[in-house]
């Protein structure tokens, strides 16, 4: 009976392993879909984080200086008007 037991205790053992390894993988998945998406919608795999009002204005200044939120201007590119 006890290599019965020992048997069984290495198949739980076996099965929490794979439990946590499909836990792992699965988690994973949502992290790789973003970067596909961002490449297939914006043509790179970059995000920029518009949470605050400060960081919309940034992103729209760089979409209009330069015409790709993704390609930073400095300030000697703003126009003195």
């Amino acid at each position: 009976m006890a290599d019965e037991k020992g048997g069984n205790n290495r198949k739980r053992g076996c099965q929490r392993t794979s439990n946590l390894t499909f836990f792992f993988e699965t988690s994973a998945v949502p992290h790789g879909a973003a970067y596909v998406m961002n490449y297939l919608v914006n043509g790179n795999m970059y995000r920029r984080r518009l949470d605050t009002l400060g960081q919309k204005t940034q992103y729209l200044r760089d979409i209009r200086l330069s015409g790709n939120a993704y390609v930073l201007k400095g300030l000697e590119n703003i126009p003195d008007n």
